[in-house]
C-alpha cells in the first residue's frame, strides 16, 4: 500500500505553484503595461503633430524637383570626390589633408605650389560643383527600406563626399584670396553654403554635424578673404544677411527626429524580425530578439523617446538644447537594468548639441567681424568695443555660450580679434591661433588685420610642423 505524501511536502508544492502562477501573471501584467506605455507614447507624439518614423518624416519634407536638387549633383560626383580626398591626403594638399592653412602664420611655398597644381587638375570637378549656385537646396531620398532596416538611412554616399567637396571649394577660395581676387572668394563662400544646404533635409545626426562642418569652412573662407584683401561692402552686407538667416533656422530638430526614428525603428524591426540586428551592432547580444522578450524592446523604445523629447522641445534654442542634451546623457546613464538597450543605443547627445551650438556661436562672431570690417571701411579704424558697432552695424553684441558673457573684442598689434573663451572657459587673451603642427587653440574666434598688413607671408615649413603625431 502506497504511503500518502507528507502534508508539508504537499504544502511546499502548492506554495511553489502559487508563486509561479503569481509570477506569470505579474510578468504578463508588466508586459501589457510596458507595451501599453509605448503605444500611448506613439499616440501622444502623433497627436502633437510630430513624425515618428522615417516614412512620416519623409512626408513632412518639401518636394524638390530633380533639376533643382543640389544633392543629386553630389551623387553624380561621388566617385570623383572620393578619389579627390584620397589623392589630396597622399600629396599633402592644403585643407584636403591634415595640413592646415593658416594665412596669419604664413604658407609654405612648396605646399602652396602643390595645392595650386592639385586645383588645376580638378578644375572640371570645381566647374561641375559651381552648378550648385543655381540649386539653393537639396535632399537625399530616404530609402523605403529604412522603416524596417534603419541602417540604410545613414548609408548616403553624398554625405561621405560632402566634406571632400567643401574642402576642395575651400582650397579654391583660399588660393583666390592669395591671388587677391576678393570677388571670386565671395563666390566660393556662396558655393560652400550651397554645399551645406545640399544636406539640409537629411534627417540624421551625422548629416546635421556634416552640415555644421561645411558652414564652418565657409566662415573660414570669409576670414581668409579678409586676411589678404577686402570684400566689397555689398558683399559684406550679403554675408551678414545670409548669416542672420542661417542662424535663425531650427537646425537640429530634423536630426533629432531622425535619431528617434532610427533608434525606435531599429527595435521595431527586430521585434518584427524584418531587421537583422547584426547589421547595426554585431556584438550586441541583447539586441537579438531570440534572447529578449518583446516587452523589453517596447519599454526601451519608450525610454528612447522620453530621452529625446525634451531636446526636441529645446531645439530652437541651441544653448538651451546643449544644456538639455547634457541632462539627457545623465538620464540615459541613470536608466535601470531593464532599459539597457536605450542606454546602449542612445548616442552622446551633449557633444553633438555642443557642436551645433558652437557653429551658431561662430556665425555670430563672424557677424561681429563683418560689422567691424564695415566700421573700418567707413571710419578708417577698427572699433574699440561693441559700443562702436551696436546698433548701427550690429543689432546686439554676441553672447559667449561657454561663460554667458559678451564675446570678447580685443585690440591686437595687427588689428583686432573677436573670440570666445572656448571649452576651458578661461579667457586666454584671444589666443585663437592653433599650434603649428597639431592641437587646438585655447580660444576660438576670428582675426582682422589692418589693410597695410594684408599681404601673404611665405614661411617654409619645418620638420616639426610637418611631423605626424605618434
Amino acid at each position: 500500500m502506497m504511503q500518502r505524501p507528507k502534508r508539508w511536502i504537499r504544502g511546499v508544492v502548492i506554495f511553489v505553484a502559487a508563486v509561479m502562477t503569481l509570477g506569470v501573471f505579474g510578468l504578463l501584467l508588466f508586459s501589457v503595461t510596458t507595451t501599453g506605455g509605448w503605444e500611448r507614447y506613439q499616440e501622444d507624439v502623433r497627436a502633437r503633430g510630430e513624425p515618428l518614423t522615417f516614412e512620416e518624416i519623409e512626408a513632412t519634407l518639401p518636394s524638390i524637383p530633380d533639376e533643382k536638387n543640389s544633392a543629386l549633383i553630389l551623387d553624380e560626383l561621388t566617385a570623383v570626390l572620393e578619389a579627390v580626398g584620397e589623392e589630396a591626403k597622399e600629396k599633402g594638399v592644403y585643407l584636403l589633408s591634415d595640413n592646415k592653412l593658416d594665412l596669419f602664420r604664413g604658407v609654405d611655398p612648396e605646399r602652396l605650389e602643390t595645392s595650386r597644381k592639385f586645383r588645376a587638375e580638378h578644375a572640371e570637378t570645381l566647374k561641375r560643383l559651381a552648378a550648385l549656385i543655381d540649386r539653393p537646396e537639396g535632399r537625399w531620398r530616404i530609402d523605403p527600406t529604412a522603416a524596417v532596416d534603419p541602417s540604410t538611412q545613414l548609408d548616403l554616399p553624398g554625405i561621405k563626399v560632402l566634406r571632400s567637396a567643401s574642402k576642395l571649394v575651400a582650397l579654391d577660395g583660399a588660393l583666390k584670396a592669395i591671388d587677391g581676387k576678393a570677388d571670386s572668394v565671395a563666390e566660393s563662400v556662396r558655393l560652400q553654403w550651397r554645399l551645406a544646404d545640399a544636406n539640409k533635409y537629411t534627417p540624421s545626426m551625422i548629416a546635421a554635424l556634416v552640415r555644421a562642418a561645411v558652414d564652418a569652412l565657409a566662415l573660414d573662407t570669409i576670414e581668409r578673404g579678409l586676411r589678404l584683401g577686402q570684400f566689397h561692402p555689398d558683399e559684406l552686407q550679403e554675408f551678414e544677411q545670409t548669416l542672420v538667416r542661417r542662424a535663425e533656422e531650427d537646425r537640429f530638430r530634423l536630426a533629432l527626429l531622425g535619431e528617434r526614428a532610427y533608434l525606435t525603428g531599429m527595435l521595431d524591426g527586430i521585434v518584427s524580425r524584418k531587421f537583422d540586428p547584426g547589421k547595426a551592432a554585431p556584438n550586441a547580444v541583447g539586441l537579438r530578439s531570440g534572447f529578449t522578450p518583446q516587452f523589453i524592446y517596447r519599454r526601451n523604445q519608450h525610454s528612447i523617446g522620453l530621452i529625446i523629447d525634451p531636446l526636441l522641445e529645446a531645439s530652437a534654442n541651441p544653448e538651451r538644447l546643449w544644456e538639455c542634451a547634457a541632462q539627457a546623457d545623465e538620464r540615459a546613464q541613470e536608466l535601470g537594468s531593464l532599459d539597457y538597450l536605450a542606454k546602449m543605443l542612445v548616442p552622446s547627445l551633449s557633444r553633438a548639441c555642443e557642436l551645433n551650438a558652437r557653429i551658431l556661436l561662430s556665425m555670430h562672431m563672424m557677424r561681429g567681424a563683418i560689422a567691424a570690417e564695415r566700421f573700418r571701411i567707413e571710419k578708417g579704424r577698427f572699433p574699440e568695443s561693441w559700443d562702436d558697432l551696436v546698433p548701427t552695424y550690429l543689432l546686439a553684441a554676441p553672447i559667449d555660450m561657454y561663460d554667458g558673457r559678451l564675446v570678447r573684442l580685443k585690440a591686437t598689434d595687427e588689428g583686432i580679434v573677436i573670440y570666445s573663451v572656448f571649452e576651458n572657459r578661461v579667457d586666454d587673451g584671444g589666443n585663437v591661433e592653433p599650434p603649428a603642427a597639431r592641437g587646438r587653440a585655447l580660444d576660438t574666434g576670428y582675426r582682422l588685420v589692418r589693410p597695410e598688413l594684408r599681404t601673404l607671408r611665405i614661411v617654409p615649413e619645418t620638420t616639426e610642423q610637418t611631423a605626424s603625431p605618434e
